[in-house]
């Protein structure tokens, strides 16, 4: 069965999905498919993993300013995504805790990431033992971050969804479908 595409991604788990809906969007001329060896998307890593949506605080602007820039996109991207097709994402914020001097010059660290890469002070907090122990009372530990701006997705939902809004932007999905080989070939003086 042969097939003429433009574009073929490789790996319809959410980011590959994502990927065709993105580009399906931004050049409807553009043929798109996504390949995918199991009988659905996000049917590997995808749809099993925990489905954090995470706050960019783990991530040093300086070297992880990409990385950084998604994340804090990311979270609202999903949210606005999630209110648009009634999905299910849950506000839940992520807490990090320090035991000793050493994790809290950590946690130290990571708040100021935090608020360099576009958190403000609503989105995370460095609270000590006894202000945790207010709202966790059952964690014990020396100081703890709390991240209020970090969230939970059902991937697989997710990648499903997007699927189907790619599909109207003219993505085809091949499903069941195994890539084994990639060949390069020379198409009007420019390899293919």
């Amino acid at each position: 069965m042969a097939h003429n595409f433009d574009v073929v991604i490789i790996g319809g788990g959410i980011l590959g999905t994502s990927i065709s809906f993105f580009l399906s969007c931004l050049n409807k001329s553009k043929k798109i498919a996504v390949i995918e060896q199991a009988h659905n998307v996000a049917f590997h890593t995808s749809g099993r993993n925990t489905g954090k949506v995470h706050a960019p605080y783990l991530y040093n602007p300086e070297k992880k300013k990409l990385f950084a820039k998604a994340a804090f996109h990311g979270y609202e991207m999903w949210e606005e995504y999630a209110t648009l097709r009634n999905l299910p994402f849950k506000k839940d914020g992520v807490i990090e805790v320090a035991l000793d001097q050493k994790g809290i010059k950590i946690l130290e660290k990571y708040l100021k990431w935090g608020k360099q890469n576009g958190l403000e002070d609503k989105d995370i907090k460095l609270m000590s033992n006894t202000e945790l122990k207010k709202i966790e009372p059952e964690i014990k530990c020396e100081s703890a971050l709390y991240v209020y701006k970090d969230g939970s997705a059902d991937y697989s939902i997710f990648t499903d969804s997007v699927m189907k809004d790619s599909e109207v932007s003219g993505t085809k999905f091949i499903l069941d479908t195994r890539v084994t080989k990639i060949k390069k070939k020379m198409v009007s003086g420019k390899l293919r």
